[in-house]
């Protein structure tokens, strides 16, 4: 990204964050020192623990589109639900990933092994439909394969218990790591 850098409002600049939680500043001038200027309803939003974007989310989302996985990022970190609003233009957005650099996207993932139960994370990245973009190896482990009217188990849903049972135990990231890979060439090996 190289965005044009312009002169703004401090609303101005606050409408550019990615979520209304984060959307808040506090004034550090003399005459008002402390004031919370919170235009968007951050703090509602907060006490909610809703995920809104100050602005309309197409627009936030093409602003920068890695703003998708910040969000699922934190409903993961802060157990807080995203909007539906939000969650509707994630999914027309999703395709916008191909502007986003691997390094970017893969500093999200590792963000979100980081969580106390990541599988939060990556459960919504799945249903918003984003894994084929960012992670398509683990999008491929769904499903349960019948044969002669047996099945055994969901991969996708296996590993992310193991990846939130690794959780429970360390705060190691390569381990992590290690766990939400850890069946990644069933699909193709079977």
């Amino acid at each position: 990204r190289k965005p044009k850098v312009k002169t703004a409002t401090v609303k101005e600049d606050l409408s550019r964050r990615d979520f209304t939680v984060n959307a808040m500043a506090v004034s550090i001038l003399p005459n008002d020192y402390g004031t919370l200027y919170d235009p968007f309803n951050g703090i509602r939003d907060m006490q909610s623990g809703l995920l809104v974007t100050p602005l309309d989310p197409d627009e936030t989302f093409n602003d920068d589109p890695l703003r998708i996985l910040r969000a699922t990022r934190f409903a993961a970190q802060l157990k807080f639900k995203i909007a539906s609003g939000v969650i509707n233009s994630i999914k027309r957005k999703k395709d916008r990933f191909s502007i986003i650099s691997k390094e970017r996207i893969t500093e999200e993932i590792m963000k979100t092994l980081r969580t106390n139960q990541p599988s939060i994370g990556f459960n919504l990245m799945k249903e918003f439909g984003l894994l084929p973009f960012i992670f398509p190896e683990l999008d491929l482990l769904s499903g349960v394969e019948i044969i002669d009217k047996k099945g055994h188990k969901d991969v996708f849903i296996h590993t992310l218990q193991v990846l939130d049972n690794i959780a429970k135990l360390t705060d190691k990231v390569n381990l992590r790591f290690a766990a939400l890979v850890h069946d990644i060439a069933k699909p193709q090996t079977k």
